[in-house]
């Protein structure tokens, strides 16, 4: 066999191919990259989309905010005076999208109106995580999400 320029050619376009198709295999089937959605009940939260933002939009409109306090030990989050354990009810997410493992879920207790994470207990590790407060007070439903950097 005479190894021309057509022949290298060949060899190089389906080593080329072969390099390209090993990538797509190590991205499909290793489990390191996982390819599921954010949210598992997706199309559901789209349907909720209009009561999300009005949730949001009373959250904003409140006379006194809740403060999110990113402190050195971990979280705080502070609702105004009148919001007491007894009257507040609802859900703290701190959502992780690089990896759903390290996502947080607690209900929301509060102790002379501030609720606290801890790094440490509550398995808070470092980066950004997709903070989503949803509560109830007096009837009225409440939502905030925001971003926020552990260090």
């Amino acid at each position: 066999m005479k190894f021309n320029f057509g022949t290298g050619a060949v060899v190089a376009l389906l080593l080329f191919m072969g390099f390209i198709l090993s990538f797509v295999w190590k991205a499909t089937f290793n489990p390191k990259y996982d390819h599921t959605l954010v949210s598992e009940n997706y199309y559901e939260e789209d349907i909720n989309y209009q009561q999300e933002k009005n949730n949001r939009a009373r959250a904003t409109t409140m006379q006194e905010q809740v403060e999110i306090n990113v402190e050195a030990n971990g979280l705080a989050i502070v609702f105004p005076k009148k919001m007491t354990n007894d009257k507040v009810q609802g859900e703290l997410k701190l959502l992780r999208y690089a990896d759903k493992r390290l996502d947080v879920v607690r209900p929301i207790k509060l102790t002379a109106n501030t609720m606290r994470l801890d790094k440490s207990q509550d398995k808070l590790a470092l980066g950004k995580y997709n903070l989503i407060l949803a509560w109830t007070y007096q009837g009225e439903k409440y939502l905030i999400k925001k971003e926020i950097f552990i260090k």
